[in-house]
């Protein structure tokens, strides 16, 4: 069955971020859904304006909706933490399996992982999960935009 189960939770991890207003976007996007149970938002490799102003933000929005938020050095730490029972990487490519492919297969503890600067991820990272992609873009929308259209396809009933 694709979609969403009642045993599943994903973590939504923006990777690698140095816009405030990039982090705060997205923590505000992955915690306003309704339809699907967020067990935590996290942020690793933040960098710049963002550790500075965003993290306090994101944390203070988070404390709000009684959400968890963390803050981790790497993905690959987030991953040793949080265990997920399988981690997606959203990327730009053609060999990535499309969001319809893998719908059917969601289950579980699920860590999505979004880049949050332009480009791709490095080669380590990009080695610590599954790839997909979000279809019908010529390039991946920043990450506050592709958690949105991630999280409707994957709730989607038809």
């Amino acid at each position: 069955m694709g979609g969403v189960g009642s045993g599943l939770e994903f973590l939504v991890v923006l990777n690698n971020v140095n816009s405030p207003s990039r982090l705060v976007d997205f923590v505000k996007v992955a915690l306003s859904n309704n339809k699907v149970k967020i067990a935590a938002v996290v942020a690793s490799r933040v960098s710049g304006m963002a550790a500075q102003t965003g993290v306090p933000e994101a944390s203070k929005y988070a404390i709000k909706k009684n959400k968890a938020f963390f803050v981790l050095p790497t993905l690959q730490e987030v991953i040793e933490l949080l265990k997920p029972d399988k981690v997606y990487i959203v990327v730009n490519s053609e060999v990535a399996k499309s969001l319809t492919e893998v719908k059917g297969e969601i289950n579980g503890r699920v860590m999505l992982v979004f880049n949050g600067v332009e480009g791709s991820l490095s080669k380590s990272e990009l080695a610590l999960g599954e790839h997909i992609r979000i279809e019908d873009y010529e390039e991946t929308p920043p990450a506050p935009v592709s958690l949105a259209i991630v999280l409707r396809e994957l709730t989607k009933t038809t």
